[in-house]
């Protein structure tokens, strides 16, 4: 028996026993948190669990994992957080400004939600982490293994596996994160020196889709006395706060055009004569200010307007070149050729709802390029359009050159800098009610390398059309899904799709490649340019939203 005894207190201090395995377990974790705690200054490691912390006025809850089996390696993480968000709103439950989820995700994805509150849209930013490993290591385990068995090998199976780690902020209220790949974090070229770190600048680009002009619902919003376009006060908002942007994307669907009976569908607000007499009666009866007056007949005509819509393709068109900001676009141009960059400065995608309307070969997106080379001078190179058929397709090359005027092979061959490959399309494969992100992803994965230019290099991708937005990361590909500027409207409801997702997105992207510095993925949404015109269009901190922008070091 004392024999046994003794056998039994040695086995427990092997290694391999649970117990002695939890107590080193627990001090490593210590350590751990009193290492980050020391080198992050104010920050705080929250132990596993669900909880909630305060940023400022933003209320975010830290969730474990959404799902309850949390040890399997998912790609679809984001399906359960997105879930929890429609069942608790659709219960009328209060819901934080964001949800941060952790578990064992194959990349990081960001998806926005839009809530209505009482005060109008409140998006909800919905996050899923990456982890934070060494992929080479795992992969090279995974592969040399009979039967993978732990969940670490198990993910580093999976197609989309890409580690990092992931900053999370509020720039004046607008949502904006960094995105540290494994390959930066890595990099020694940067933190080999800790007494000198430096990384790459950032070219900066903002992106658009989806603006519906012509339509009864399209997105608008007051600006001091007046109605305005969404989309006019988002070009007002990049030109007058100076933002560093070399690129504008626009992803199509830039007008209603009559991709169905659009002429059957009706605005809620909309007034037959009959009704705007006597609501033009009532305003006179119960304003007495004639200034007062004036102003509110005005916008009650401005938006019936609008809300009875534009029935023929070519006003919509006329309509949508009226509203572009020539000298936001005269600006980012100009940045462009300063800096050299190789690929346009500006990108014009078409749309389906331009693809079903048109009869033979007439392509709006072609009206819209040729009327933005006459009007800024601009070549057919700086403002680029591709189209295949009446679909619009841009592939290309994007990035820091010497002579941006070279052929993509040349440019390829020269090695004068980086340059990332860029694939454009307003549709990319759609899931309304669940991670549209994901359903991008697999899209791109399955056409496999169509471009001959992605080969080596990370591929930025960009679509519209789904009204959602997003961001996401996979091997060697950054993936954005850019918000709109129209209402959900009649054929949204008819088919249960959540609310829209209004504004746009700005990306920033490591000059010298994404090896030597971070991505900055930020979202400004509708509320924020509503905020923005409340606080009488006080400038905002442009270095804050859009740090270590190349264009800096000329100012």
């Amino acid at each position: 028996m004392e024999k046994f005894k003794k056998r039994r207190l040695s086995r427990e201090n092997l290694n391999n026993d649970p117990g002695y395995v939890k107590k080193v377990n627990a001090a490593m974790t210590s350590v751990v948190i009193d290492m980050l705690e020391s080198a992050i200054p104010n920050s705080k490691v929250i132990g596993t669990g669900d909880g909630y912390i305060k940023l400022g006025d933003k209320v975010i809850q830290i969730m474990h994992d959404a799902r309850k089996n949390c040890e399997a390696p998912s790609d679809t993480i984001m399906n359960y957080v997105l879930l929890d968000a429609q069942n608790r709103t659709s219960a009328g439950e209060d819901f934080p400004n964001a949800v941060v989820c952790g578990g064992l995700s194959t990349t990081h994805t960001m998806l926005p939600y839009a809530n209505i509150d009482e005060n109008g849209s409140n998006t909800v930013n919905l996050f899923t982490l990456p982890t934070c490993l060494n992929s080479n290591k795992l992969e090279e385990i995974a592969r040399n293994q009979v039967r993978t068995k732990d969940s670490d090998t198990k993910l580093a199976s999976k197609m989309d596996f890409t580690t990092a780690a992931v900053t999370i902020e509020y720039v004046g209220g607008i949502i904006k994160e960094k995105i540290l790949l494994e390959a930066f974090l890595t990099n020694e070229t940067v933190f080999g020196d800790p007494s000198d770190i430096s990384f790459s600048p950032l070219l900066y680009g903002a992106s658009y889709s989806d603006l519906h002009i012509g339509s009864k619902y399209a997105s608008l919003m007051k600006d001091g006395k007046v109605i305005r376009y969404l989309f006019d006060v988002m070009q007002e908002f990049l030109l007058a706060n100076d933002l560093p942007l070399v690129r504008i994307n626009d992803l199509g669907d830039q007008i209603q055009a009559k991709n169905y009976e659009t002429e059957t569908e009706r605005h809620p607000d909309f007034l037959e004569p009959f009704q705007l007499e006597q609501r033009k009666a009532m305003l006179k009866q119960t304003i007495k200010s004639k200034t007062k007056l004036i102003e509110e007949l005005e916008n009650l005509v401005t938006v019936n307007t609008i809300r009875s819509g534009l029935i023929a393709p070519q006003q919509q068109e006329y309509e949508f070149m009226n509203l572009i900001n020539y000298r936001l676009l005269n600006s980012i141009i100009a940045r462009n050729r300063k800096l050299g960059l190789y690929g346009p400065a500006i990108c014009l995608t078409g749309g389906n709802h331009e693809e079903h309307t048109f009869h033979g070969l007439h392509i709006p997106v072609l009206d819209f390029q040729r009327e933005m080379m006459i009007k800024t001078g601009a070549s057919d190179r700086e403002i680029k359009t591709n189209v295949l058929g009446k679909n619009t397709i841009i592939e290309g090359l994007y990035g820091l050159t010497k002579n941006p005027e070279m052929s993509e092979k040349e440019a390829m061959e020269s090695n004068d800098g980086y340059l990332y490959a860029e694939y454009h399309r307003h549709s990319q494969g759609t899931s309304k009610n669940k991670d549209s992100m994901k359903t991008m992803r697999d899209a791109y994965t399955k056409r496999g390398r169509t471009f001959f230019a992605t080969k080596g290099r990370t591929t930025i991708n960009y679509k519209g059309h789904d009204h959602k937005g997003g961001f996401s990361v996979s091997k060697n590909a950054i993936h954005v899904g850019v918000p709109c500027a129209q209402d959900r409207n009649e054929f949204g409801e008819q088919r249960d799709f959540p609310g829209a997702i209004q504004g746009f997105h700005i990306l920033g992207v490591p000059a010298h490649g994404p090896a030597y510095g971070p991505i900055v993925s930020s979202f400004v949404y509708k509320e924020n340019l509503e905020e923005w015109v409340s606080k009488k269009k006080e400038k905002i901190d442009k270095k804050g939203l859009c740090d270590y922008s190349i264009t800096y070091d000329d100012d």
